[in-house]
């Protein structure tokens, strides 16, 4: 009941009213909060929640929900993904509006009491028409004909104010019981008192009195009506009708017991829905953190179904198997994988299964777990095996360009007098022309080792990534005009086509420029067909369900063997005597730097095609 109604009632409700939310203090305390909780409590609060189930089902037929614990504003209540994600990120329950009655427990009571009146109001209508004595037939005179049909239209003007929800539900509980009091005391005297028998539906109404009120207000309706026995007791003793004073006070007692049985029974399912309400915000805190906590795993995740459908997947196992909605059948997803996962179910073990992606570029090694009761799902784990290969061969290859560095530094000095040596060598008239071809082969390999020497130390020297929102389509624009400029139209041709014109990326400018610049200096150099130009196209494509853009560079040349593309990113690989084989190398890294990734993709097709995997700026 809103503060506003009656101060009595919002003292009473302050008083049993837990202001604090159950989760305080700073963010780092409420994120160890929100850990210690997603591994300790989860099934805790599973076993609570459905041990309060019972207790919510009866809640949601009272409507005191002012207790000792704050109160529940609709139960079931609504979970909106920005509560839970609000109660996430802040590691605290949301405020709940202190002493407000849920609108569906309470308006359900209202309209059953109204249809009590209604059909007791048509009832005592029709036994005081009959001919038999039943001891009604004063209810058929005028004035309480006149009360019965009023209360018919009263109960009916509750019946459309209640569907509109105005006034308040709170106001039209205090107003109903209010009134039931003065309507069951006409009753009563017109049937001859307490005698009669309808003093037994003042219990109903005290019972209502109990649900709807808090207990004092409850207790001091029952009082009231107590008041009003008593009040029928003393007029039929001053009439000398007979002693009635055991049966007023056998009512007024059945009057505060039915008040306050109700009462307790209310406080103690709202004690239980309020349990299971919170149980259920933990369940559904800890399926959001979960869910985060698997999405951000390097590893493919699905949960699949003992039918072989695709309950859950993370963004790793969309990228390596293509978009799994919920449902999606597992022979669909992935025939490969569906067929390994027949032959795991019959067998408790069986030998390291890998599978290909959906690309065919990646191998992937396959763990099934089962989960819930005797198997009923499948957690399945995908490993690519391509990012443990590439984490073992970096840390060789990082050992290497340490030490790799070190020797560039102590290679240049001398080399640096070679080459100073040599132009003044090619200086000199006297030089005969077999010794100027010499110097001139001096020259051109000192030339290259100081370009090894370069790429070594840029390497080793590499300025941390400053990622920037890149809009894709005209930051590509731009690059492929500047890079145009200058070249040779019979040399090399550059298409653009982008498919996702309004997709922002996240990446550093600086980096993505000289990794395309790499690419499209190797497949002018390296990707010329015999007769003709090297046309190279690039391409974007946003790959659904893993946050990720597709930009893919191919040429038209003679493309790279399968021998060579095992070590393509391999430093001082090289198939060009020219080279220095750090190019891709250091492209991969700068990808790496930004969070993306670049990969050679095999294609039955003449030509090479490249393909770097963009993070989106809107993907957190």
């Amino acid at each position: 009941m809103p503060n506003s109604a009656n101060s009595c009632l919002a003292w009473y409700s302050c008083r049993f009213m837990r202001r604090d939310p159950p989760w305080g203090g700073s963010d780092s305390a409420n994120w160890r909060r929100c850990i210690v909780l997603h591994l300790t409590r989860t099934a805790k609060a599973n076993a609570t929640l459905q041990r309060h189930v019972s207790g919510a089902f009866l809640a949601s037929f009272g409507a005191n929900y002012t207790s000792r614990q704050t109160s529940v504003r609709e139960w079931p209540p609504p979970m909106s993904a920005s509560a839970t994600d609000s109660t996430l990120a802040t590691g605290a329950w949301p405020r709940l509006r202190p002493n407000a009655p849920p609108d569906r427990p309470v308006r359900r009571l209202l309209v059953l009491l109204n249809l009590f009146r209604l059909g007791f109001a048509f009832l005592l209508l029709g036994l005081s028409t009959l001919a038999v004595d039943t001891g009604l037939e004063r209810l058929s005179e005028a004035p309480f004909r006149v009360l019965l049909l009023g209360q018919i239209a009263l109960s009916s003007l509750w019946m459309v104010t209640l569907a509109r929800g105005r006034p308040p539900l709170a106001i039209q509980a205090w107003a109903q019981l209010g009134l039931d009091l003065p309507w069951i005391c006409i009753l009563i005297w017109a049937t001859g008192g307490l005698g009669s028998g309808l003093g037994l539906v003042l219990l109903l109404s005290c019972a209502g009195a109990g649900l709807l009120l808090p207990r004092r207000q409850a207790l001091s309706y029952a009082a009231l009506a107590s008041l009003h026995v008593l009040g029928f007791a003393a007029i039929a003793y001053l009439r000398g009708d007979g002693v009635i004073w055991p049966h007023a006070g056998l009512l007024g007692a059945a009057a505060f017991g039915t008040t306050w049985g109700a009462n307790i029974l209310t406080l103690r399912a709202n004690d239980s829905a309020q349990v299971a309400y919170r149980a259920r915000r933990e369940l559904m805190d800890l399926a959001r953190l979960n869910e985060v906590i698997i999405d951000r795993l390097h590893h493919g995740v699905l949960v699949v179904s003992p039918r072989g459908r695709v309950r859950l997947a993370n963004a790793q196992a969309c990228e390596l198997l293509g978009p799994a909605p919920r449902g999606t059948e597992l022979a669909d997803l992935s025939p490969e994988l569906n067929r390994y996962w027949l032959s795991w179910r019959g067998l408790t073990q069986i030998e390291l299964p890998t599978v290909r992606n959906t690309h065919g570029d990646r191998e992937c090694a396959v763990h099934f777990i089962p989960l819930g009761e005797e198997g009923a799902i499948t957690l399945i784990i995908l490993e690519d095996l391509g990012h443990a290969k590439a984490r073992m061969q970096e840390m060789k290859l990082s050992a290497l360009g340490r030490l790799t560095a070190g020797i560039a530094h102590e290679v240049r000095n001398p080399l640096s007098a070679i080459s100073h040596a040599g132009a003044l060598l090619a200086e000199s008239a006297d030089l005969p022309t077999q010794d100027q071809a010499l110097v001139a082969m001096v020259r051109h390999h000192a030339a290259r080792i100081n370009a090894i020497i370069t790429d070594i130390l840029q390497l080793s020297r590499q300025r941390p990534s400053i990622p920037e929102t890149l809009h894709l389509s005209d930051w590509l624009t731009t690059f492929v005009m500047h890079y145009r400029t200058g070249l040779d139209p019979q040399e090399a041709r550059i298409d653009l086509h982008c498919g996702a014109p309004d997709t922002r990326v996240r990446m550093d400018p600086g980096h993505l420029s000289q990794v395309l610049t790499n690419l499209l200096d190797n497949a002018r150099h390296h990707g010329r067909p015999a007769d003709g130009p090297v046309v190279i196209t690039i391409e974007c494509e946003r790959f659904p369900g893993n946050g990720r853009i597709h930009l893919q560079v191919t040429d038209n040349g003679g493309g790279i063997s399968p021998e060579a593309a095992a070590r393509l990113f391999e430093p001082f690989f090289t198939t060009s005597r020219s080279g220095t084989g750090l190019g891709l190398y250091l492209s991969r890294e700068l990808c790496e730097f930004n969070g993306a990734s670049l990969t050679h993709l095999a294609q039955p097709d003449p030509g090479s095609r490249f393909r770097i995997a963009l993070p989106l700026a809107d993907c957190k």
